[in-house]
């Protein structure tokens, strides 16, 4: 029997926000087939929001004040100079996010994953009502007048991660993370599985 993990990195908006929704993936589902450039690019990303999440800034309305958020986003760059990121990246970060939502909706509808609303997992046509709904901030953030801009919708939700931890005697040392599955990856798992049943 397939277990099933919670992941709660990717799907709750931001801690400011009242987007409550969460997917629930099988484990299984874990790797990513990304090429090595969008992997790092994706971890590069979820490292940027950890540090807004330091500042106590990551999804927050401030962002969208003058130049804010992109002025947080060069002090990134600046204070990180082995990062991937750049403001030529925002695109693809944009459309990776527009392919993870289609993705897990596609998921959704089809009983694969699950949406977790008010802590009840709903499936297929139970969570229909809300899908319109997934991912809202990143939707918020493509409506917006420019959405390349860093600011407070598209600084909400990090790509899905596992973490990566590297310990000496018993203590956390480093704590990495690590983006999991492409959407190819998941399709070629899904056929796997299906053909191995």
């Amino acid at each position: 029997m397939i277990r099933e993990a919670l992941m709660t990195a990717m799907m709750n908006a931001s801690k400011g926000g009242n987007n409550s929704e969460q997917v629930v993936l099988n484990e299984e589902e874990s790797n990513t087939t990304d090429s090595p450039d969008l992997k790092k690019l994706k971890t590069d990303w979820n490292d940027f929001l950890s540090w807004m999440d330091k500042k106590n800034v990551r999804g927050k309305p401030e962002l969208n004040t003058g130049d804010l958020g992109n002025k947080y986003f060069r002090q990134y760059i600046k204070e990180n100079p082995n990062t991937s990121l750049s403001e030529s990246s925002i695109p693809l970060i944009r459309a990776e996010y527009g392919k993870l939502r289609d993705y897990n909706i596609a998921q959704i509808r089809a009983g694969k994953s699950g949406m977790s609303i008010g802590g009840k997992v709903l499936y297929g046509k139970e969570a229909e009502a809300h899908i319109p709904n997934f991912m809202s901030g990143w939707q918020q953030n493509e409506k917006s007048a420019n959405p390349n801009y860093v600011g407070q919708y598209l600084t909400q939700t990090p790509f899905p991660s596992a973490f990566l931890e590297v310990r000496e005697n018993d203590k956390v040392v480093e704590r990495k993370s690590v983006p999991t599955y492409s959407i190819e990856e998941r399709e070629e798992l899904y056929k796997t599985k299906k053909q191995k049943q």
